[in-house]
Order: C-alpha cells, then sequence, then structure tokens
C-alpha cells in the first residue's frame, strides 16, 4: 500500500487560527518594510552605519 497522498485530488489546507496569525504577522512585516523603505520617510543619512555615543574612531 502507498501512502502517497492522491496527486489526482486537490490538497485541502485548513486555515488555523496558528495560519492565521502568521498571515498577519507576515503582513505587519511587509508593511512595516514598506513604510520604512518608503523614499519619501526615509530621513538623510539614514541607513549609514553611526559611531555609537562617547567612542571614538582611531
Amino acid at each position: 500500500m502507498s501512502h502517497e497522498p492522491d496527486a489526482s485530488r486537490p490538497r485541502k489546507v485548513e486555515i488555523t487560527a496558528d495560519t492565521r496569525g502568521l498571515t498577519n504577522a507576515v503582513n505587519d512585516i511587509r508593511a512595516a518594510l514598506m513604510f520604512d523603505t518608503h523614499p519619501d520617510l526615509q530621513e538623510p543619512g539614514r541607513g549609514e552605519e553611526q559611531p555609537e555615543p562617547g567612542s571614538t574612531d582611531e
């Protein structure tokens, strides 16, 4: 007997609270990334390495 799924039938995926939560998290991250990288919202010099306060560059 084969334990492989029948390829002729579409696979049913149940939407559970876990997958909904994951989808919401992905959408939140995507929105945050789009917000963060939007050219009109970037501050001048942002993204460049800033020295820590009190550190000296020798």
